[in-house]
């Protein structure tokens, strides 16, 4: 195998660790905001809304 060919492998095993941590950074994030939300006592989800959307980013419009 040659450097080159060992070169983009290890850039490619790169970009798949970096997409893993990434999605399970969210999902952390996101079981965190649950957790939150549950222990909420406000009634009327606002604390559970601000949690998920902190966890999930900026809420998308469709």
């Amino acid at each position: 195998m040659e450097e080159d060919e060992m070169n983009e492998i290890a850039q490619q095993n790169a970009r798949i660790r970096d997409r893993f941590l990434a999605s399970a950074r969210q999902y952390l994030l996101a079981a965190g905001a649950t957790h939150d939300a549950e222990r909420s006592t406000d009634g009327d989800g606002k604390h559970a809304a601000q949690a998920l959307t902190h966890a999930c980013g900026r809420p998308q419009t469709h």
